[in-house]
Formats: structure tokens, sequence, C-alpha cells
């Protein structure tokens, strides 16, 4: 009994010994402070999987080469997670080493760009006007990085610096030449051979145009003679050709156009639409008999003056006037009794409410044009603030600051003292030349300014009035007419 008690003990004893030890499983660390990469967003694959390794070097530095397969499949977003996977088919991401698993990542989400074109724009960075210094300093060094001049030979960098001599737009398809002609020759590139393949280039674009010219031939055998060019009113044209100057339609002739009554917003004239203002103005000038000849197309008669909405004169005085808080900027027209606002102006100062109004602007020529509203409106010029009203013009036209805010700002208070002062002054001449001229009389003529009767020199006599009498300063009265016996009988009787 003893014995098959030792003989199983044994049989335990070595059982226990060929049992394989059981691995302890490595736990794969978090990584918190690494993002999961997003390929949407404007982030470079290779600058993120260099803050991936070194973040991985610090945390687990032992770790296996799958565990850091799994633990970088782990930091992609579900959207780069599904389309790398699909690039990996038939594969699973978990057959391919680190190394290459890196490799194919910057594949799938790096920038399709070649070593040539990192360089070239390492040549040409400049430092933009809004950048911070340090900045500009931290991707000046990515690019000196990027550029890899160890690896660049002296042909490839003569290459490259004639690349960026080539700046002009119309030289684009040069550069191009020169960056697929450094991809596809790589170490093997020569300077010359560069230049002799864009001379070629060109040459090839100037044969092709040559060829696409029409041959010209020297010998000419007949001439055909330019035709003369119908005018517009002749009547040989169908009623169909004919274009309407009205509404430029040729379906009907302008005596039947139905915008015969339409009233165009440009010159304020009745019988064309806006869109042929021009064409009828042109039609106006040709015709000299017109009197609304001079008028011009896009222009707005205001106060009596006429003046351009494109090309203002410069002699026009704009002030900036505050309307309801907004900044408005009017022209000065002593000419206009009210202030005139346009639809984009009445918008900008908030769309008051305006009242209907029958009122009309009146034009110095006699034309008027319809207004769309009166409102009121707080008007602030010069740390004055007044209270007034306004009228809005159609869209286009200008603002005008009528006599009444003029008034109110003060703005003609120097114009009526100047005035006063020049009628003063031409009074005071006035006097001053009546005088002069009543003195000459004098001296020209003493018999006939000298006391006495004049030529009544046979006697002496003296003209009296009654006590009782009333003076009377009557016109001259015409002589020989009976209307003298009516006027002397109602005189006072009068003896000298």
């Amino acid at each position: 009994m003893q014995q098959l008690t030792q003989v199983l003990q044994q049989m335990l004893t070595n059982q226990q010994q060929n049992v394989p030890p059981i691995a302890s499983v490595q736990p794969l660390p978090s990584l918190p402070n690494v993002e999961c990469f997003e390929p949407a967003e404007d982030r470079s694959i290779a600058d993120w999987l260099e803050r991936f390794n070194f973040a991985l070097d610090c945390a687990a530095p032992q770790l296996a080469d799958d565990k850091k397969v799994k633990l970088l499949m782990t930091k992609l977003s579900e959207a780069a997670f599904g389309q790398y996977s699909k690039s990996c088919l038939p594969k699973k991401v978990t057959e391919f080493t680190f190394a290459k698993t890196e490799e194919h990542l910057k594949a799938a989400f790096g920038r399709p760009q070649s070593i040539w074109i990192d360089r070239y724009e390492c040549l040409r960075a400049s430092r933009n006007e809004d950048e911070n210094f340090r900045a500009f300093i931290n991707r000046h060094k990515r690019l000196l990085r990027d550029f890899e001049f160890r690896k660049l030979n002296e042909e490839q960098f003569l290459c490259l610096m004639l690349l960026t001599a080539l700046k002009a737009p119309k030289e684009a398809e040069l550069r191009k030449r020169i960056l697929s002609k450094l991809a596809a020759d790589g170490d093997r590139v020569k300077y010359d051979g560069v230049v002799e393949d864009l001379q070629m280039y060109q040459s090839t674009i100037a044969e092709a145009k040559v060829i696409e010219q029409p041959s010209s031939s020297k010998n000419l055998f007949a001439v055909k003679r330019k035709p003369f060019p119908m005018q517009k009113g002749s009547a040989t044209l169908s009623p169909t050709q004919r274009v309407c100057w009205r509404c430029g339609k040729t379906s009907h002739p302008p005596i039947e156009c139905p915008h015969s009554k339409t009233v165009c917003r440009k010159c304020n004239k009745v019988g064309h639409v806006e869109a042929q203002c021009a064409r009828h103005q042109e039609w106006l000038n040709r015709n000299k008999g017109s009197k609304n000849t001079g008028k011009r197309a896009c222009t707005l008669r205001m106060g009596g003056v006429l003046v351009n909405v494109v090309n203002q004169p410069t002699k026009l005085i704009e002030v900036p006037v505050s309307v309801n808080g907004s900044a408005v900027n009017f022209l000065l027209d002593s000419g206009a009794e009210v202030t005139v606002l346009n639809e984009e102006t009445h918008c900008l100062i908030g769309a008051p409410r305006l009242s209907r109004c029958n009122e009309q602007a009146k034009y110095h020529d006699g034309t008027s044009c319809r207004l769309l509203g009166r409102g009121e409106a707080t008007f602030k010029f010069g740390g004055i603030a007044k209270m007034g009203q306004f009228y809005v013009s159609k869209k286009g036209s200008l603002n005008l600051l009528g006599i009444e805010m003029l008034d109110a700002f003060g703005l003609l208070d120097d114009a009526r003292k100047k005035v006063a002062t020049a009628l003063q002054l031409n009074t005071i001449k006035s006097d001053a030349s009546d005088e002069k001229s009543l003195t000459g009389l004098k001296a020209k003529f003493p018999d006939v300014f000298c006391t006495g009767l004049g030529h009544c020199t046979k006697a002496k006599a003296t003209l009296t009035l009654k006590a009782d009498a009333t003076q009377y300063i009557a016109d001259h009265v015409p002589r020989h007419t009976t209307q003298n016996w009516l006027w002397m009988r109602n005189w006072t009787d009068s003896k000298p």
C-alpha cells in the first residue's frame, strides 16, 4: 500500500513539472494625451505618427511589435480605421509589422506630393503680414527639414534654381515640365537636359500655332465688296425683324409695344423700359430736333443742377450726417426744398415708417419724379440734433440735404451774412453814386438849380398856402385833356 502511494505521488510530481508556466498578458497602454487621427482634419499623418511614437516610447518602450500595431489601430477614428482596413484587403490590419503599418498609413492619408514640391515651397517661402514671427520660424524649420539638402546633388540644385526663376503666370507650363523631369529622372537629371527639353517644348508650341493658322493664298482673283449697312428704319425689313426701341423685342413694332406708357427709372421718362434707356438716348441724340437731346441717361437733376450719378463733379460738397444713429453722406443742395434719401439709405437707417405723399420732385426743366414716401428721422450734425422730415426717392439717386436742414444746422448763416453785407455795400455804393451824379448835374447846370423862379425874370413872386390847406403830391397831368379841369377843380385854391 505504501509502495502504491509513493508511485502516485511520483507521477503527480512529474506531471506538475511537465506543465508549462502560464504567460502573463501584458495590457495595452492608454496614451490619453494622443488624440485620435481624423482624416477630415487638416493634419499631417507624419506629424501625428511622430507624436504617437514619442508617447509610446515614454509609456511602454518594451511593448511588442504586434501590440504596437493594435494600439495604433485604437488611435484611429472610425472613418480613418474603416478607410485603412479597406486599403489592406484581403489581409487584416494585424498581419503587418509596425513599420509596414506606418508606411501604409502615410500612403493612405499622406499628401500625394513629391519632395521637389517641398523643396520648391521652401525656396519660395515668405512670412505673411499678420503671421507671428515665432510661428513663421517654426514653419520655416519644418520646410528646411522637408528639403533634405543632404540628398540633393549639384545638378538637381541647378534645376531647382531654374524652377524658382520662372515666376510669371504664363510660364506655368514650363514649371510643370521641370517638376515632371525632376520626378522622372531623379538623381540622373541634368541641367542641360532640362533646358533642352524646355526649348524643344517651346519650339513644338510655336510650330503648332503655325499649323493652326489658315494658309493664305498669294493669288487673288476676286474681291467681294463689303455690303453697305442697312438703316434700322429701312422699309425692306419685315415687322418681325425690327427691334422695338421701347422694350428690345422683335415681336412687335414700337407703336404696338405694351411699354408705351411705362415710366423709366433711369431718366424718368415715359415710353421705354430701363434696359432700353441708353439705346433710347442714343436715338434722341441722333435726332437733333428733339428737345431732350441734351439729357443723358443715368443722370439726376436736383436743385437746378445736372448731376451725373456715375462721375460726380469734384466741386460738390459732401458732408456726413448722422441719421437715426447711422452715418449718411449728403450732398449740400441749397436748391432743394426738402431732404431726399434713396431706397438704400432708407434701409440703412433702419427703414422707418413712411407715409403716403402726393408731392413730386420737380426738376429745373419742368420734369417731375414720383417720390416713394415721406418719413421722419433724427438728424445730427456738428453737435446739433434736429427732428426733421425726409422724402424717399428711387434706388440709385443721390442723398440731398435740403434747405430746411441746412438752415437748422446753421450752414446758411455765413451765406446770409455775406449776402446782407453785399447788399449793404451795394446800397452804399448806389447812394454815393446818386449823390455824385447830383453834384455833377448842379455843377454842369447851375442856372437850373439856383434859387428863385427860374426863367420868370419879369416879376418876383412868392407862393404861399392857406393855413387850412392840405398838400397833395400828384403825378404829371397831360395837357389839353378834360381831366385837367377836374383835377384843377379839386385842387386847393392858392394865390401868389
